[in-house]
């Protein structure tokens, strides 16, 4: 009988991932009483109101404050917003459209409706254009321009956008990198509030990146960041905590801080907390809560998630061994970028996992799992 081989993918600690991709929600936040929740009526749209009353019921229905969340019904509003004159709801038509929230998803549209805001003096609309840029959505990735209009929109006072651009900086993309100014420029989004900036320089000290590694400054950013509701900051910390960085280890703070992250958005703290369950880390061994946080995460665009789930059905662990389902998900994981996922799926190939043997197809997923970096894959 063959031995399945199974990779565990746990994503590794502290993730530096701290780039602004949602919209600032400026106008209307979720429990505050002077909500615009209070005016959702069931005549909502038959009475007439003004661009910004509009505009406030869209932000209402996206968030779901006061009323169910409904995107179809938030798009209605921001564009009857638009229609009489407010460029702020152009904006937020253009982040529908950019995450596919109540219409099919399309870059094209998206970068249209973000542009009529920017024109009209939008800083989030222009950080965003920027954002387009910088990950060639809908556009030929060009850094240059990404750093064009995130300057512009941090000149106009926008935090998110000085992330992005230390981002750049961090990273070299299209700029010398430059841990100093990086630091910079996360300092000025933290500034201005950005949790993503906070989130970015507990990076910083953690890892000791242009500064001296310091794990309490560590600690006292990635805070600082929790409290913005920034789901990487509350993931970097649980892996404080998890690991004993600085802090003494508490799993019970990792399970605090890790559900937090899930919360807020993080795909990476759903498959690490799916990883902790499936392997019995600090807490006792529960396959079908691992299996839930590895599906919360394959939602938030996890890969590494998706290839845990397909080690789940190859094993049979809390699920009936099942190898075409594990090619399912190992197939999942491939579409979310995780190379290992490509070595899973070689390696079904290789040994005929529910499948005739094909050595052919099987090079072929090591050679893409080899070209990502994943070292099993250069070993077969």
């Amino acid at each position: 009988m063959k031995k399945l081989l199974v990779v565990l993918m746990c994503i590794s600690i502290l993730t530096g991932c701290g780039t602004r991709t949602e919209p600032a929600k400026s106008v209307v936040q979720e429990g505050t009483e002077e909500s615009a929740s209070t005016t959702l009526t069931s005549n909502s749209f038959q009475e007439e109101k003004t661009a910004d009353e509009y505009y406030k019921i869209g932000c209402d229905y996206r968030d779901g404050v006061g009323t169910t969340r409904d995107y179809v019904k938030a798009m209605e509003c921001f564009e009857k917003a638009l229609e009489l004159g407010n460029y702020d709801a152009a904006c937020e038509i253009g982040c529908l459209y950019l995450y596919g929230y109540g219409v099919e998803k399309d870059y094209e549209k998206s970068l249209t409706y973000m542009q009529k805001s920017s024109d009209k003096g939008n800083p989030t609309a222009t950080s965003n254009i920027g954002y387009f840029y910088m990950y060639g959505l809908g556009v030929e990735q060009d850094f240059a321009k990404a750093k064009m209009y995130f300057e512009e929109a941090v000149d106009k006072g926008n935090g998110p956008a000085a992330c992005n651009l230390g981002y750049l900086y961090q990273n070299g993309w299209g700029v010398e990198q430059d841990y100093g100014k990086a630091k910079l420029y996360y300092e000025i989004g933290d500034e201005r509030g950005d949790g993503a900036s906070s989130n970015l320089l507990g990076y910083m000290y953690a890892f000791g990146l242009g500064v001296e590694q310091d794990y309490v400054k560590a600690k006292g950013y990635l805070e600082k960041g929790v409290e913005r509701k920034n789901g990487s900051a509350a993931g970097n910390l649980a892996e404080l905590y998890r690991y004993g960085l600085g802090v003494e280890q508490d799993y019970t703070k990792v399970i605090e801080y890790y559900e937090k992250a899930v919360e807020w958005g993080d795909g990476n703290s759903a498959c690490n907390l799916g990883y902790i369950y499936h392997v019995g880390d600090g807490v006792e061994q529960d396959y079908e809560r691992a299996k839930m946080y590895y599906e919360r995460g394959i939602e938030l665009g996890n890969g590494a998630a998706a290839n845990n789930v397909a080690s789940m059905y190859l094993q049979g662990n809390g699920v009936e061994q099942n190898y075409a389902m594990a090619m399912e998900y190992c197939k999942i994981g491939m579409e979310l970028g995780n190379s290992t996922s490509a070595y899973s799926l070689g390696y079904m190939y290789y040994y005929g996992l529910g499948v005739e043997a094909d050595y052919n197809k099987a090079k072929e997923m090591y050679d893409i799992a080899c070209a990502s970096g994943e070292q099993f894959a250069w070993y077969e």
